[in-house]
């Protein structure tokens, strides 16, 4: 019930649609000691949140390593992006059919934040 509520919630703050928690993902999320309690719970699903196709379950695959115990090998690992270049490539994904404000809260920064990206990474706004 946790789980569920706790995702609700992301889904809420990010205006994503993810429709659950796939059961093998919740079986290893039951299975973790969960050192970090609450917080680190929510930090997990908040990560797979985004790396949920809309309208799909987390599985397994959301995850992070940490807790689902999938090291992955070394090609897998060679696929993660950095935060910025995460941020990057969601900014350039969303601008041409969200404004600003849209954008920012997206992202959970300021719009004085996303301006500062804009011109550090030389992103033009879209017109």
């Amino acid at each position: 019930m946790l789980t569920n509520n706790l995702l609700q919630n992301l889904c809420d703050t990010h205006k994503r649609t993810v429709p659950g928690i796939s059961s093998s993902a919740l079986k290893i999320l039951m299975d973790y000691s969960w050192p970090g309690n609450i917080r680190e719970l929510e930090n997990t699903i908040e990560y797979a949140l985004h790396l949920t196709d809309e309208g799909h379950p987390i599985g397994l695959e959301q995850l992070p390593a940490k807790i689902s115990g999938n090291a992955g090998s070394i090609g897998e690992r060679q696929s993660l992006v950095s935060i910025d270049d995460y941020t990057r490539q969601t900014i350039l994904s969303l601008q041409s059919n969200h404004a600003e404000e849209d954008i920012a809260h997206i992202l959970g920064i300021s719009r004085k934040s996303l301006w500062e990206k804009r011109k550090r990474w030389e992103i033009p706004r879209s017109k």
